[in-house]
């Protein structure tokens, strides 16, 4: 089997398991997109590693998981505006922290 079939097989088959997700229960379908949202940031970090980049992906993995509980959090829960700023601005000043796992080796530090 070629390798467009073995990745069209598998899209498809993502997209039937988070489609009946939604079907039965909005609490399963969220943990069902959390799971594949933790295994497509780890195969990104798995692609951008090499001998000049060394992703912390360990770091990387655990901002995801809370960026998208803080989402999943606001969205289901439905809070009020204000408590969404004070959920949200503590979580957001340090966004560029976030983009931090990802840097090239540098010889001379």
């Amino acid at each position: 089997m070629s390798n467009f079939w073995a990745r069209t097989i598998t899209g498809l088959s993502m997209v039937f398991i988070l489609l009946a997700g939604l079907y039965f229960n909005e609490w399963i379908f969220a943990t069902l997109f959390f799971a594949v949202a933790v295994l497509g940031i780890l195969e990104f970090y798995k692609i951008v590693s090499s001998e000049t980049c060394h992703p912390q992906k360990y770091f990387g993995v655990f901002a995801g998981i809370i960026l998208y509980i803080s989402v999943a959090i606001v969205h289901y829960i439905k809070l009020s505006s204000d408590t969404i700023g004070l959920i949200f601005i503590p979580l957001f000043l340090p966004i560029p922290i976030f983009f931090l796992p990802i840097t090239p080796d540098i010889d001379w530090l």
